[in-house]
Parts: C-alpha cells; structure tokens; sequence
C-alpha cells in the first residue's frame, strides 16, 4: 500500500491559470500560450488538447486569436509585442499581489531571490528593474555581501525558492541591514513540505521512498524533495509522473510514500499511487 501525505492537486494559482485558459478556449477559435502554462510538460500537453491551445511561434498569425500569459507571470513588453491578439492574463493571484505590495514600497533597496532564467524570476525583474538580483542556486551570502548594502532593504523570494536558500537570505539581511519587508516563499509549497515533515514524527526515514508527483523541471517539485531529503536524514526518493521512470533498485524494500507538486493533478497523483502499487507491490 502506497500512503499519501497531505493534500493533493493543483494549488489556487494553478487553477485559476487553467479556468483563464479554458475562457479564451471558449471565446475564441485560436488560442496560444506563449511559455508553458505551468511547469509540468503531460499536464501542460493535455491542457493544450483539451483546449485547442497552441505555442506560439513566429510563424502563426495573430489576427483574430486570442494570446494567453502563463501563471508565472510575465515582462509587461509582451503584451505590447502580442498586442494584436485578445489577451487573457493567468496570472498567479499571489504573484500580481506581489507586484502590488511591492509598488508601494519607496526608497528601498529590494533583494529578489530566485532562480536565474525562471520564467517568474524573469518577469519580476522586468517589471522592477531596479531589483538586485540573488540567484539562489550560487552562494547566498558571498553575492549578498558584494551587494554593498546599507540602508532599508527588503527581501522578495521567488514563489518556489527553497526554504534554505530563502531563511539564508532573510538571515543575512536581517544582521547585517535595515529589513524594512520580506514576502514569503508559495505558502502551499510550505504546507506540502510541512506535512512530509509531520507525517516522519516517530518514523524512521531511512524505511521510506518519497515519491513526488510532479515535473522534474518543476521547481516546486525539485524544491519539496530537496527540502524533505534535507529535513529527514535517511529519506531517499525522486520526482515522477509514471510509476515506470522509478527503478527497482532505488526504492528497493522501502515503503513507498507519495505526495503532490502543486503542478500536478489530483487525477494524476490517484493515478500514480495505482501504477506504484502495482509495479512495487508496496506493503506496510
């Protein structure tokens, strides 16, 4: 038997993407996505199917279509560069409330913590180009401290950023400058990881095989394995959408425990708690 931890499914900025989707897929005949909606390639491709979606490239014409931003947001250039469409903004709720938070802010040296080249880091520091970039796959402190900063500043994580790379930074900042504001990391990335982590009291890590339902190029995946790995010495596990990527002989006898990305579906995660138990034969 295959145990889930937590709630499963797509988290509200995800939903409220594929909703937008689905309302431009209704009033019009063609619709694009300029990046993938979400990052989850077999749910982004099924989304697509379902909705008479395309990408966009060059090549198509945009005159009586209607174009369709993703949930991580985008640069406030390609609305103009995709202008002679209908535009549908999917948005992440959270994110666009960011953006509004952090217009209000005045005469601080804002710190953007995130991933070089994700799509939301990108849109960020389009829309805020005075930001001072922290990529958080690199050494936190050493870029901090080359920053030179003096003064208020504030601190502005991307959604999915790890935990670790996220408490650094607020560390780091908060001794060694004035931290005026911080926003915080997804809140339901937290609640997934928190409830891994809950789920181990009392348990031995090292009897266990986590398995995350996701994407691997997800970083809310990536970043919920890493975080639960680091958290519970002795846990192993990977990231999947098929039972069948999974190899023998890494989840050997362990008992299988199974948990959600916020990029894949209920649907999805049901699914592949069948295939596992069927592949593995998992018993308690």
């Amino acid at each position: 038997m295959v145990t889930i931890i937590g709630d499963i499914g797509f988290c509200f900025g995800v939903d409220h993407a594929i909703g937008v989707l689905r309302k431009a897929a209704q009033e019009n005949k063609k619709v694009y996505l300029t990046h993938p909606l979400l990052h989850n390639k077999a749910e982004n491709d099924a989304l697509l199917r379902e909705n008479h979606a395309h990408v966009f490239t060059d090549k198509e014409s945009l005159f009586d279509s209607a174009v369709v931003f993703s949930a991580h947001g985008h640069a406030p250039q390609e609305e103009e560069k995709y202008s002679l469409a209908h535009l549908y903004d999917a948005t992440c709720p959270l994110i666009l409330k960011r953006y509004e938070e952090i217009s209000r802010q005045k005469d601080i040296a804002v710190v953007f913590l995130g991933k070089k080249g994700h799509q939301e880091t990108e849109a960020f520091l389009a829309r805020f180009p005075s930001f001072l970039f922290v990529d958080s796959r690199k050494d936190i402190v050493s870029q901090l401290s080359a920053l030179a900063l003096n003064g208020k500043t504030g601190l502005v994580p991307q959604t999915t950023v790890s935990k670790s790379a996220f408490e650094t930074a607020f560390s780091w900042l908060s001794k060694n400058t004035d931290l005026a504001f911080c926003l915080p990391i997804c809140p339901m990335y937290e609640k997934r990881f928190r409830a891994v982590v809950d789920f181990f009291k009392g348990k031995d890590p090292n009897d266990y095989f986590l398995v995350v339902c996701g994407d691997t190029l997800s970083s809310n995946a990536n970043e919920l394995l890493k975080a639960s790995i680091k958290e519970l010495p002795g846990l192993k596990g990977d990231i999947a959408m098929n039972a069948d990527t999974l190899g023998e002989e890494d989840v050997g006898k362990r008992k299988i425990v199974l948990c959600s990305s916020t990029s894949a579906s209920a649907e999805k995660v049901l699914r592949l708690k069948e295939q596992l138990e069927k592949r593995f034969d998992n018993k308690d």
